[in-house]
């Protein structure tokens, strides 16, 4: 099929054929080109995470039509004999977008749902760059229910952050991981939904020190609480398991991802054991059942338990990935 202007779509450059031979464009993230000194081994450790599950990834620098605004080299990535697989290709954009959100923090907007944008291969045949006019030509002249976006393809495929390479190198390394394993997919996904409902930066974190006793104010802040410790808590069950109470057991869980479950963490430095069964204790309390009067959470209990979540997701995740042991869930 030729795309055509019978949508009344406007024509600025060649029609383009549009086929089953296809890349597909990452979406929402860039290349943190800006970020790193080293962008080869950036883009190597990319390359073979994205090997890992037999899919070739690549760069695109993409072009802002008539050098209105900064051009951004973008991830692309295609499957054996550049065939088309958009079921899998947003399952492995949804996936590495997610760890990007917790490994960096917050970027994506709470309800996006689209990852990735499908290009016909015959356009970046040869081609290191394309211009972004050309993308949004595409998504226009497709039926309605095959657009990416109804009235905003030029910014859904042309906004993407640039964050530091550190965070998203870690997010390629950690992507195989939970393709092939649903209990760190499950983590990571109640780790990112509890970030959604309540996440402190690095530079904010002595202001929340300060106000450590402080609880919510509105009826939907509460409810933001109350989800943001229940996920956090959902997060270390999907990695642990629920904690048993003979502590020789608990303990032996926490070592099999490489932790030491007497270290100590946090702004009181307890034991990592005991920092869990107090968030056990306060999820059951405050946040797991409707008929509970006494609710309230505070911003430090939700700021220690919300980093304890992400120091077990994160080092499970590693601990794995080193080949040293498995989470004994």
């Amino acid at each position: 099929m030729i795309f055509s202007e019978n949508r009344q779509t406007e024509q600025k450059y060649p029609p383009i054929i549009d086929d089953d031979k296809v890349y597909y464009l990452l979406l929402h993230l860039a290349v943190p080109s800006l970020f790193t000194s080293n962008l080869s081994k950036h883009i190597n450790i990319a390359k073979q995470a994205a090997s890992n599950l037999n899919i070739k990834l690549s760069t695109l620098t993409i072009l802002t039509d008539s050098n209105v605004g900064p051009n951004s080299i973008r991830y692309l990535f295609r499957f054996p004999y550049y065939r088309r697989n958009d079921e899998f290709a947003a399952r492995f954009a949804d996936t590495f977008l997610m760890i990007a959100s917790v490994t960096f923090g917050v970027f994506l907007d709470d309800e996006y749902d689209v990852s990735v944008f499908r290009v016909p291969a015959n356009l970046i045949k040869n081609r290191e760059s394309v211009f972004l006019g050309e993308l949004v030509q595409i998504d226009k002249a497709r039926s309605r229910m095959d657009r990416i976006a109804e009235f905003s393809s030029e910014t859904l495929i042309g906004s993407a952050g640039q964050f530091s390479a550190e965070a998203i190198e870690a997010a390629w390394r950690f992507t195989p991981l939970l393709l092939k394993n649903e209990s760190f997919h499950r983590a990571y996904r109640f780790l990112k939904t509890s970030q959604d409902n309540f996440f402190v930066w690095d530079g904010e974190i002595e202001d929340v020190i300060d106000k450590a006793q402080t609880t919510a104010k509105t009826s939907s802040q509460q409810s933001r609480f109350e989800n943001a410790l229940q996920d956090s808590f959902k997060a270390i069950e999907a990695i642990l398991g629920d904690p048993p109470r003979d502590d020789e057991k608990f303990f032996k869980k926490i070592e099999s991802i490489g932790l030491d479950p007497h270290e100590e963490f946090g702004i009181e430095g307890k034991p990592i054991h005991q920092l869990i069964r107090d968030m056990s204790n306060a999820r059951d309390k405050k946040a797991a059942h409707g008929s509970t009067p006494n609710r309230e959470i505070t911003l430090g209990e939700l700021l220690e338990y919300q980093n304890c979540a992400r120091l077990i997701v994160l080092q499970a995740s590693q601990f794995e990935i080193s080949g040293k042991g498995k989470p004994a869930a």
